[in-house]
């Protein structure tokens, strides 16, 4: 006599870990995301660091190339927003050398005005996305952790 396998569906409220947090079955993170970034000190990446503050998201701020390679390996954010360069690399390095370590990473890039061929670039290296750097935050917001994200707002 065969014996069947019975395969049981896991029950609506279970949990699955990630390394970015655990979902549940509707897709919704338990833990905030993770960004991080290597933006200037400027009024814009203020607004944006407020933004995403506001929708609970757990920022770390890098100054070099390196120190991000290091964080990133770290802390395994769920996006990285990188500036067109950061110290003597340009964004389009340092996003081929992350996706090296983990194919799956979500980079986002701010450039002065984000051309197509910054654009066609940021393709050919695996960008997420490359974004004119005074884009808003709600959009930047977007790109990083996806549309349903400015949902919450309060």
């Amino acid at each position: 006599m065969q014996r069947s396998t019975l395969i049981e569906k896991p029950p609506m409220n279970a949990t699955l870990e990630t390394p970015n947090g655990a979902l549940t079955m509707k897709g919704q993170r338990t833990k905030p995301p993770i960004l991080l970034h290597a933006l200037p000190d400027t009024p814009d990446a203020a607004a944006l660091a407020h933004y995403l503050e506001a929708r609970k998201c757990v920022l770390f701020a890098v100054h070099s190339p390196d120190e991000l390679r290091l964080r990133f390996l770290r802390e395994r954010p769920t996006a990285v927003l990188l500036p067109a360069t950061l110290g003597t690399e340009s964004a389009w390095l340092m996003t081929a050398k992350l996706r090296t370590c983990d194919p799956d990473a979500r980079v986002v890039v701010l450039c002065e005005s984000a051309t197509a061929h910054e654009v066609s670039l940021g393709r050919f290296v695996g960008a997420g996305a490359v974004m004119s750097a005074s884009a808003s935050p709600a959009a930047i917001g977007n790109q990083l952790f996806g549309p349903s994200f400015g949902c919450s707002d309060n």
